[in-house]
């Protein structure tokens, strides 16, 4: 299994392109008052289906190959941020 079929990385201002969609960091911001750390991603499905989802630690997106969770939001609040993904099995 390719290592994208395991794991990914969506960055900000970046596309993350994979055979399975395509994924856009637009924002985030840091845990404050109680709330988690946030990401605002951009989700370009294969069949061209388009949304935008606002992600926190342990959300989960269903794709094509596999349902996948968050398992970490890095640098949210700050200039370069990343959102990483981890497959479930």
């Amino acid at each position: 299994m390719s290592d994208f079929n395991r794991e990914f990385t969506i960055r900000h201002g970046q596309m993350t392109r994979l055979p399975f969609g395509s994924f856009g960091g637009m924002s985030a911001v840091p845990a404050r008052d109680g709330q988690p750390a946030k990401a605002k991603v951009a989700i370009r499905l294969p069949g061209g289906e388009e949304e935008t989802r606002f992600l926190t630690v342990g959300a989960t997106l269903d794709l094509s190959n596999g349902t996948w969770t968050v398992v970490e939001i890095n640098g949210a609040g700050a200039r370069r941020w990343a959102v990483r993904l981890r497959r479930n099995d």
